[in-house]
């Protein structure tokens, strides 16, 4: 006790339990106190009052005999005398005397100490005395007895009631001593109590409990040189001495397991550095206990932000790959996925995941390996898409040799038909004269049944089949990359037919459905230019511009040629729903596309650009707005023999 100070108790008080268990006592106590004095004040009260009743009826007993003489005998003057002597005793506030020998005789006498407020009336008997009043402690008691009188024939007659007053405040005199007294006592019991509770719970709860709590605080912090000792002089054998035990055998079991730990870690740190690959170490809880520059550079999240954090919180996204850890942990074998797709905003990566377990005699955890394998992925699609492109090359051209045998038979067959019914050929005149026909009447039946718009729609039909098969033939010849003067007005047209033809859009919507605005400008230069490969040009950029419109309610594409001096300008302009700046500055970027998986491979601009750039010395340009379209700007170079 002497080390102790009360600034020091109260100190070591803030957010304790201690403080907590004597709000609670001091409240329960303080409660019952309070209703004890309750109790208390109310039976010194009850008692008091009791005793003030008992002195009025000893006024009673004193005043009857002296009250009936001197009202038998109407000495008015001495009935008020003897009620001033009553108010003159210190416990009778008031007193009034109501006759009751008849209805003309009945008067009222009464006497009102000067303690308390009322009306005093010594002349007229039959002047009304009002009721004293008082206040909060000036309540009045009023105590009533008859006046007795016996007459002539020897029956006792009631010839006046009496009332005596007296107020709280007369009880209150006779109490506020002892009301004083149980206030008192109740206070210093509640300080007395308080201090001894104050002094129990530092020494027995908040003391020992703050030197574990500190001891936690600094195992925390990692130091593990740390111990609870209590006084034994209080608690030898109690429960905190053997909290205390057992604590410290917990930190020198916790010290041995720690430095077990720590081997085991820079064993996996090795492991770990000497990796080229993303690595991330985890334990058997998902804890993350290494995480090397590669897992850095992937996540954008710093090694001393990661290391003791669950990977699930650190790294959300791979919470989709947790299956692979609780697989590999509970079958203690290597697991994989490969090609795992992942969209970092409109760029999308390609990654090897494999997790291996590493189990020791008391630790089990996994390491991740994740590799990016976007580029080799990229290059074997673009060599399946080539050798997909050189086998449809090929079978376009099988399938266009075939298709030209049937439509050169079409066109000959309606030919031949619109000749054997010609009216102005003289062998149809000669066979028409023998079968005894009329040509004119023939020709007639014809026009009207309209047979000769039929043959005519199946010869144009046959016509543009034929051109469509020439152009595909054309096109899917290997190109030699020869140039040469051309016009770009008839590569567009060609172009143009070569989509409508395409089965690829047909899947998606029709190409012929879309409104084709041409804007040529008359007798432009040649351009020196491979027909082919600026064919295959626009013939992107009209792809490109019909998937963009699928969802637009009336589709149009744009199509204007004009002069720039020495150049000659293209633009390719839809009304799709455009595209944001990010989009736009990528759009060129090999293997860049905002369309799903399987629905492109991001070539077709970058071999376009390439064309344009690299082959033709040529520029393009993309300008596009969100909600208001896209337009593709292309300068190609004139002949210079023009």
């Amino acid at each position: 006790m002497a080390n102790l100070s009360l600034r020091s108790i109260l100190q070591s008080l803030q957010h304790s339990i201690t403080k907590k268990l004597l709000v609670v006592v001091f409240s329960v106590y303080i409660i019952l106190t309070f209703s004890v004095t309750v109790i208390q004040m109310y039976v010194e009260y009850v008692t008091a009052k009791s005793n003030i009743v008992g002195e009025l009826h000893r006024f009673e007993e004193i005043i009857s005999k002296s009250l009936v003489g001197a009202l038998w005998e109407y000495g008015i003057e001495e009935v008020q005398s003897i009620l001033q002597g009553v108010t003159n005793s210190g416990v009778v506030l008031g007193a009034r005397v109501t006759t009751t020998l008849g209805e003309q005789e009945q008067w009222e006498v009464g006497y009102v100490s000067d303690r308390i407020s009322g009306e005093i009336n010594y002349v007229d008997p039959n002047t009304k005395i009002s009721k004293p009043s008082g206040g909060l402690f000036e309540q009045l008691i009023a105590y009533s007895f008859p006046l007795m009188h016996q007459g002539p024939e020897g029956r006792l007659l009631e010839i006046a009631e009496v009332t005596l007053y007296t107020s709280n405040a007369v009880i209150w005199q006779k109490i506020k001593l002892s009301y004083f007294l149980f206030v008192l006592n109740a206070i210093l019991k509640t300080i007395a109590l308080w201090f001894f509770f104050l002094w129990a719970g530092y020494v027995y709860l908040t003391r020992p409990l703050t030197a574990l709590t500190e001891a936690t605080r600094k195992i925390s912090q990692g130091d593990l040189n740390t111990e609870v000792n209590v006084d034994k002089k209080h608690f030898a054998g109690t429960e905190i001495d053997i909290l205390a035990t057992s604590f410290n055998s917990m930190v020198a079991q916790l010290d041995a397991k720690n430095k077990e730990l720590l081997q085991v870690q820079s064993r996996l740190k090795g492991i770990v550095r000497a990796m080229p690959s993303v690595l991330i170490s985890l334990n058997k809880d998902g804890i993350i206990t290494d995480w090397n520059s590669e897992a850095e550079v992937m996540s954008s999240i710093p090694k001393k932000n990661a290391i003791a954090k669950n990977i699930y919180e650190v790294f959300p996204a791979f919470s989709r790959y947790k299956n692979l850890v609780d697989q590999t942990l509970s079958k203690k074998m290597v697991q994989n996925e490969n090609k795992v797709l992942e969209t970092r905003g409109d760029e999308a990566k390609y990654f090897d995941i494999v997790v291996y377990p590493v189990i020791n005699k008391d630790y089990m955890g996994a390491v991740v390996r994740i590799d990016d394998i976007t580029h080799r992925v990229k290059l074997e699609e673009m060599m399946v898409q080539t050798e997909k492109l050189s086998s449809v090359g090929a079978l376009a051209a099988g399938i266009t040799h075939e298709i030209n045998n049937p439509l050169g038979i079409i066109l000959q067959g309606v030919q031949n038909v619109k000749r054997r019914i010609d009216k102005n050929l003289p062998a149809n005149a000669v066979v028409a004269e023998e079968m005894n026909l009329d040509l004119e009447k023939v020709n007639g039946y014809f026009e009207k049944r309209k047979i000769l718009e039929f043959l005519e729609g199946i010869q144009k039909a046959g016509e543009r089949a034929a051109s469509i098969v020439s152009n595909l033939l054309q096109f899917s010849r290997k190109s030699t990359s020869t140039k040469g003067a051309a016009d770009l007005s008839d590569i567009i047209e060609k172009a143009l037919e070569l989509a409508a033809a395409d089965y690829g859009l047909k899947k998606q919507m029709d190409f012929r459905t879309i409104k084709i605005t041409k804007n040529y400008e008359q007798n432009l230069p040649q351009v020196f230019c491979s027909v082919m490969e600026i064919e295959q040009v626009i013939l992107n950029l009209l792809k490109n511009a019909a998937q963009a419109m699928q969802d637009i309610e009336s589709p149009e594409i744009i199509l204007q040629v004009s002069s720039l001096g020495d150049r000659i300008q293209l633009i390719v302009g839809d009304n799709g729903p455009g595209m944001e700046e990010q989009i736009r500055k990528r759009i060129m970027e090999p293997f860049f596309t905002t369309k799903p998986v399987g629905e492109g491979t991001g070539l077709g601009l970058a071999v376009s650009y390439a064309i344009i750039v690299k082959n033709h010395q040529g520029s393009i340009d993309v300008e596009s707005v969100v909600g208001k379209g896209t337009k593709f700007i292309i300068t190609l170079p004139i002949n210079s023999n023009n």
